[in-house]
């Protein structure tokens, strides 16, 4: 009876044995994290030339940003410059226009030089025109609800003769204002030409250049540094991954 008793047929022997334990990275989720560390450690440097390589484009990157916010100082500090000049330029080519002197002493000095004022103004790309009484009441102006009010601000540089300028922040933005003098024969002031010019209209130059500033100097600064690096650096650790995924 005992050794029938532990007798157990063929066909149930197999429910008894366990089953085989798989080796200890099966799994989905094993595999998730044997990919996830390949992927690190095809991302992280692998080799000396690689890191020195990626240094070399830090600093370049940095050197290039440096340059171009310089230049952007430097372009809107010549910005200015040049809008002054050219304020100045028709400010002085309108006073010394022939007839301007003699409009100023007429009887009706608006209709003489309003027409004028916005001609030079469109030709020259401006902002404005404006001529005044030597008293500081405007003749002319863009805006004709403009023409007859009085400026608060004083000329008595310009009445003197010389060239009054002025950086403002005007609510197109900073201009420079440049004002003369127009003086009739015996030397008497009859009037004043006041020329603004806003400096975004000489940025504007600039700033379209800059995307192709920066990508030429980017071109030439790195370029030649990633032939030399990529294939010590880069293309090593991609073949060094690539051979143990395969």
């Amino acid at each position: 009876m005992g050794k029938l008793g532990r007798y157990v047929p063929a066909s149930r022997r197999a429910d008894r044995v366990p089953p085989k334990a798989g080796p200890p990275e099966a799994g989905p989720k094993a595999r998730h994290r044997s990919a996830g560390r390949r992927l690190l450690s095809w991302r992280k440097p692998r080799s000396v030339a690689s890191q020195v390589f990626l240094l070399q484009l830090v600093v370049v990157l940095l050197l290039i940003a440096t340059a171009v916010v310089a230049l952007v100082v430097q372009d809107r500090n010549r910005a200015i410059q040049e809008a002054g000049d050219r304020s100045l330029v028709a400010a002085e080519s309108f006073a010394n226009a022939p007839g301007t002197a003699e409009a100023m002493e007429s009887d009706a000095p608006t209709a003489a030089l309003q027409p004028h004022a916005e001609a030079v103004r469109r030709k020259t790309g401006v902002d404005y025109v404006v001529a005044l009484s030597p008293y500081g009441f405007r003749w002319t102006h863009p805006d004709p609800d403009q023409i007859g009010k009085h400026v608060s601000t004083s000329y008595s540089q310009a009445l003197e003769g010389e060239p009054h300028q002025n950086t403002f922040d005007s609510s197109l933005g900073k201009a420079v204002d440049s004002t003369v003098a127009v003086f009739d024969e015996n030397g008497t002031a009859v009037g004043l030409v006041t020329v603004g010019v806003t400096v975004d209209k000489v940025t504007s130059v600039v700033q379209h250049q800059l995307p192709v500033i920066f990508t030429a100097g980017g071109s030439r600064s790195c370029w030649p540094r990633v032939g030399r690096h990529w294939s010590a650096g880069v293309c090593g650790a991609r073949r060094r991954v690539w051979g143990r995924w395969r």
